[in-house]
């Protein structure tokens, strides 16, 4: 609500969500409950950014990386940074209060270069550090190399 006192919002939550927490959540003007969906890119494909408020939780939050992933500029808390090695106000915007939420947001839905650089930086650090080509490289070449790695290991195992 403090957010579209100075812009036309609507804050899209899209996901897996209980009923009585989408049942008040609906009540808010400009808010948009989807629940589940079948495919995250086609309800987001008209977004300006991904929020993600994450409070609890531990390791790498997928649906960050995945608002990444779709050049979608992300706006998440610093437990939602856990686990990336994302470089604050270049890959992703980070805020843990309403006010920084709020300024997050409104720059980036006034500042459109803002917004297309972080769409570009996002997408290309999930590109270098989380693609499956990158990530599973050197589990590959182990598997792929047997004989090496019986040579080298058995040598290792020598001294």
């Amino acid at each position: 609500p403090v957010l579209r006192r100075s812009l036309e919002v609507t804050f899209r939550i899209v996901g897996q969500i209980g009923d009585r927490d989408a049942e008040r959540l609906r009540q808010y003007e400009g808010v948009e409950v989807t629940g589940a969906v079948p495919s995250i890119p086609d309800a987001v494909a008209d977004a300006r950014a991904g929020v993600c408020p994450v409070r609890i939780g531990a390791g790498v939050q997928n649906k960050v990386l995945e608002y990444m992933a779709l050049g979608l500029p992300a706006v998440v808390s610093q437990m939602g940074l856990e686990g990336l090695d994302a470089v604050p106000d270049e890959d992703l915007l980070v805020a843990d209060t309403t006010e920084q939420y709020l300024k997050c947001v409104s720059d980036l839905w006034k500042d459109v270069s803002l917004r297309h650089q972080l769409a570009r930086n996002a997408l290309s650090y999930v590109k270098r550090n989380h693609d499956w080509p990158v990530r599973l490289g050197p589990f590959l070449e182990y598997v792929n190399e047997p004989a090496a790695r019986s040579a080298r290991d058995n040598r290792d195992f020598d001294h």
